[in-house]
């Protein structure tokens, strides 16, 4: 959190800004984006574990059944709101780059 805020106080000069755009936009686009996906899904499996991990303690004292039902709705909702999410992000990108052109 420090560094977000003492980023905030540091203002990109106008050539170090030009550096790091020169500098995306010589990375090759194909590695570039099998780096973000690999991000993202080990970023995925992480809060999935987690999600597990929490709603396993909550139910812990409930019999296996229950456990097994809660953990798999509980599953299915997380997926069909983070994945709604990015499909909805996804559309919104796909609105303006359509508004754009």
């Amino acid at each position: 959190m420090l560094h977000s805020l003492q980023a905030r106080k540091h203002k990109e000069s106008a050539e170090e800004k030009q550096a790091r755009l020169e500098s995306i936009a010589a990375q090759d686009p194909m590695a570039f984006e099998k780096d973000k996906v690999k991000g993202a899904v080990r970023t995925d499996f992480i809060l999935s574990a987690e999600i597990v991990a929490i709603t396993l303690g909550i139910v812990a004292e409930a019999p296996l059944l229950n456990q097994v039902l809660i953990l798999a709705g509980i599953a299915i909702l997380v997926t069909i709101g983070v994945y709604g999410l990015v499909g909805m992000i996804v559309k919104i990108d796909d609105l303006g780059y359509w508004l754009a052109g």
